[in-house]
């Protein structure tokens, strides 16, 4: 290889490992799930947690959701959430809204210690007005993986809770599948994998409507 070439070669190698680490893709969870359960009138609190696995190496951040791989240097780029939110308190915010459209007196509160449960029920209890029950939206898996294709996984855990913090009903939707074409599959992730979310968040939802 020519002189030049190897330093094009390197100088491009060594842009993609800096930014790789520097969150500069994002998509956009924001979303309103249309929920398929029983409408109610109850005040209900949602709160996240944040269950994934901390040890993957230089993954984790509340805010991390997936990684881009590049076709031709294929050095993985971290994709975060829009604003760099914490993804649980987005997911959170996001049910609390399909819960309003269904006539519930729904809001969303953000937990102040995103990996703990016991955080998130005292929040739930704090919140103003006194929710009758706290529903507790929990990520224990979440990623996408973007270079020909995308590869897309998620486990999510929906618990409703007196203001007691006692349990009285859950449920739990997963999935891992591959999507997309085999070119621009950034792009497909982008717009399509918060449709998957929203559907995800509706069928995890939906079943305990009639709990809260």
């Amino acid at each position: 290889m020519p002189f030049l070439s190897r330093a094009i070669a390197s100088s491009l190698l060594l842009i993609a490992v800096t930014l790789s680490g520097c969150g500069i893709y994002h998509y956009d969870y924001n979303v309103t799930p249309t929920l398929k359960g029983q409408p109610g009138k109850s005040v209900v609190t949602v709160v996240g947690v944040d269950d994934r696995n901390r040890d993957k190496p230089g993954a984790f951040k509340p805010y991390y959701v997936g990684l881009f791989r590049d076709i031709m240097i294929a050095v993985p780029y971290f994709i975060y959430t829009k604003g760099r939110t914490p993804l649980a308190d987005i997911l959170a915010n996001d049910v609390a809204l399909g819960l309003k459209d269904s006539g519930y007196r729904a809001q969303s509160v953000p937990n102040p210690s995103i990996e703990n449960l016991d955080a998130a029920l005292a929040a739930g209890k704090s919140s103003k007005p006194v929710p009758s029950r706290i529903l507790v939206v929990r990520v224990y898996e979440f990623e996408s993986d973007s270079q020909l294709r995308t590869e897309f996984g998620y486990t999510i855990g929906f618990e409703v809770y007196d203001i007691k913090g006692k349990l009285i009903a859950s449920s739990k939707v997963q999935d891992l599948k591959m999507y997309g074409p085999a070119f621009g599959a950034y792009y497909f992730a982008q717009k399509n994998l918060p449709r998957k979310i929203k559907e995800a968040l509706s069928e995890g939802v939906s079943p305990l409507m009639k709990d809260l």
